[in-house]
């Protein structure tokens, strides 16, 4: 696991899945190898939530956690009924 942009904690896989095969990979191999809680990102912009005083597990679960929610609401069907048909 090596943290994202963001400082989530991502798996190779997650990377690719997230970012698309090619510049998943490409992030995957910048990405740091050895974690420094420091990178983490210490505020929620949606949400406003700071973390700047949790423990660097806390941190890491919130935004894996964040990430979890975010990929399940967009795999859900009502998200899917959301997104606007384009027709071409």
């Amino acid at each position: 696991m090596r943290p994202d942009a963001n400082g989530t904690v991502l798996t190779q896989e997650e990377f690719l899945h997230d970012y698309g095969d090619e510049a998943g990979q490409a992030a995957w191999e910048v990405a740091p190898t050895v974690f420094d809680p420091d990178t983490v990102q210490n505020v929620d912009e949606a949400t406003g939530r700071d973390l700047s005083a949790e423990t660097p597990r806390a941190k890491v679960k919130f935004w894996r956690d964040k990430r979890d929610e975010h990929h399940s609401a967009a795999a859900s069907p009502v998200a899917a009924a959301a997104e606007p048909v384009v027709s071409e």
